[in-house]
């Protein structure tokens, strides 16, 4: 298996879970511990999230998400949620 820092480098694109359950874009600046620093394109305003609220990024998988998110259907999100693999953690991941 995978560690986090060989599958995410910095600049990665990642989905993260963010307030509300909302889906959001952000790209990876570092790994540390069971900590994600996740920032937007521009680098500009950076966030730490738990490294279980960020996922392997897929355009389609994030559009699916966000869709069901601004419908408010929640079990399709928790079940788009539940299809991008496990999450990140600090022992292994198997996303791929």
């Amino acid at each position: 298996m995978a560690t986090v820092q060989d599958t995410f480098s910095q600049k990665c694109p990642v989905i993260v879970r963010s307030f509300g359950n909302r889906p959001a874009r952000l790209c990876v600046v570092e790994v540390s511990g069971s900590l994600v620093i996740v920032s937007n394109d521009s680098g500009e305003a950076s966030i730490r999230m738990r490294i279980r609220d960020v996922y392997a990024f897929s355009e389609a998988l994030y559009r699916k998400l966000l869709a069901a998110f601004r419908q408010g259907d929640a079990e399709k999100l928790a079940d788009g949620l539940c299809r991008i693999g496990e999450a990140i953690n600090p022992h292994s991941i198997s996303l791929y």
